[in-house]
């Protein structure tokens, strides 16, 4: 009886141990997946830049370095004759706010990139 008992608590064991094995390999791999971070607002964003009679692109350009972000836009609304002068904002989110004021264009943002347009008349 003793020694059934003993053959049983070691099958078990065994058993136990390789169910922790694979749970602690199953774990590490889900910790060493490949996610995808939460992206920030663009009021979140802290820039600290302006820009003293800049062409718009060059403005994107230098704002696409510092924040990691991607200006999409269609060169057909895009009037890159516009300059810009902005005085130095603390945040990307007033960036673009002034840009959309002295540019009649309209920015949003999806993911890591900000789609730019130019804004309707109509609406």
């Amino acid at each position: 009886m003793e020694k059934k008992l003993r053959l049983h608590l070691l099958a078990m064991s065994k058993k136990l141990l390789y169910v922790a094995i694979i749970q602690c390999l199953s774990m590490s791999l889900l910790f060493a997946w490949n996610g995808n971070a939460q992206v920030k607002r663009i009021d979140q964003i802290r820039i600290g830049i302006g820009f003293n009679e800049t062409g718009i692109l060059h403005a994107f350009s230098e704002i696409e370095k510092r924040t990691g972000l991607n200006f999409v836009y269609s060169n057909k609304e895009l009037d890159t004759n516009n300059v810009l002068t902005i005085g130095p904002q603390e945040n990307l989110y007033e960036i673009l706010a002034e840009m959309s004021r002295q540019t009649n264009l309209i920015f949003k943002q999806i993911n890591h990139n900000i789609i730019v347009r130019k804004h309707d008349s109509d609406s």
